[in-house]
């Protein structure tokens, strides 16, 4: 495992986000691992458990990452890369909780799940993953998504001003309200090596309307507006970051997949049977351990196997 911290120095806002992309994603992943330890074992902070905050900067960044991607490659290639990267493990994933939890799935269901439109059909009660379904369907619309992004800040601003409004006067289940109100930080990770420069002014907005909407619209829409200053507090971390721990944060951000894979196997174990508070801190430690290992090793498999 060898990872260089890339320090601030002169370096851009976008430089310094691309040269630590792998970091970012990691401090992202442990965000969301220590939200849902929060959630299904003991929350000791109430409404302030925001973790899943690091869903918004994996958005933002593959936003970005897949504007890069999209712009030098081929269409074909293009879509090749993101199944060969996601679909494999994921398919593998849940097979392996249909059959292991014995979900009650009917067989529509199960290939729904397959097939990654479980969150669509009857309306997302039997999804395998909100996260994952949403971000299939993404890299299907993206190049729609990434000609729209041509608009550039106007664009972005227009989606936001809509979703506020829905999300203001319609109610709908928690896990559409988790994509909808993370779709314009998506499509600014998709315009941002164009409007790097307007990151401040972002982060300006993002603080001012945090709490009204936090309060008054939506929670998920709320905090994906903290999604550049957490990565600007994050990149200044790294001067005081020992190499070590930045490699390991780094190591996690890499197999990020593989580590929420296996949170979801986590999840699953939960809704299987009840247990006490001192079973479900065990079986978190232990699951999310074992099973990331095994994806890890599964995916380079798989990997070399493509």
């Amino acid at each position: 495992m060898n990872y260089n911290k890339k320090e601030a120095d002169d370096k851009t806002m976008l430089e310094l986000i691309l040269s630590n992309r792998s970091f970012l994603m990691g401090v992202a992943m442990i965000m969301v691992i220590v939200y849902h330890l929060f959630c299904w074992v003991y929350n000791p902070i109430g409404i302030f458990n925001i973790g899943y905050i690091g869903v918004d900067v994996f958005l933002f960044l593959s936003g970005l990452g897949l504007s890069y991607s999209y712009e030098k490659n081929s269409i074909v290639h293009f879509y090749k890369n993101r199944i060969k990267r996601i679909y494999p493990i994921y398919l593998l994933s849940v097979l392996a909780t249909y059959i292991i939890f014995k979900l009650n799935w009917s067989t529509f269901d199960l290939f729904a799940n397959i097939f990654t439109i479980g969150l669509y059909t009857k309306s997302g009660e039997y999804r395998y993953d909100w996260y994952l379904e949403s971000l299939f369907s993404l890299y299907i619309l993206f190049p729609i998504i990434y000609n729209y992004g041509k608009t550039k800040m106007i664009g972005v601003a227009i989606v936001l001003v809509f979703i506020t409004i829905f999300l203001y006067y319609y109610n709908v289940s928690w896990w559409y309200e988790c994509i909808l109100g993370r779709l314009p930080i998506f499509i600014y990770g998709v315009i941002f090596k164009e409007q790097a420069k307007s990151y401040k002014i972002t982060c300006i907005i993002g603080l001012l309307f945090f709490l009204p909407c936090f309060r008054s619209i939506s929670p998920f829409l709320a905090v994906s507006g903290l999604t550049i200053p957490l990565i600007i507090f994050s990149l200044k971390l790294i001067n005081i970051t020992p190499n070590k721990l930045y490699g390991l944060i780094s190591y996690v951000g890499v197999h990020s997949l593989e580590f929420y894979l296996a949170n979801l196997f986590v999840y699953w174990t939960y809704e299987s049977g009840c247990y006490t508070l001192k079973e479900r801190l065990v079986i978190f430690i232990s699951i999310q351990t074992i099973a990331t290992a095994f994806l890890i090793i599964t995916n380079k498999i798989l990997y070399i196997a493509k």
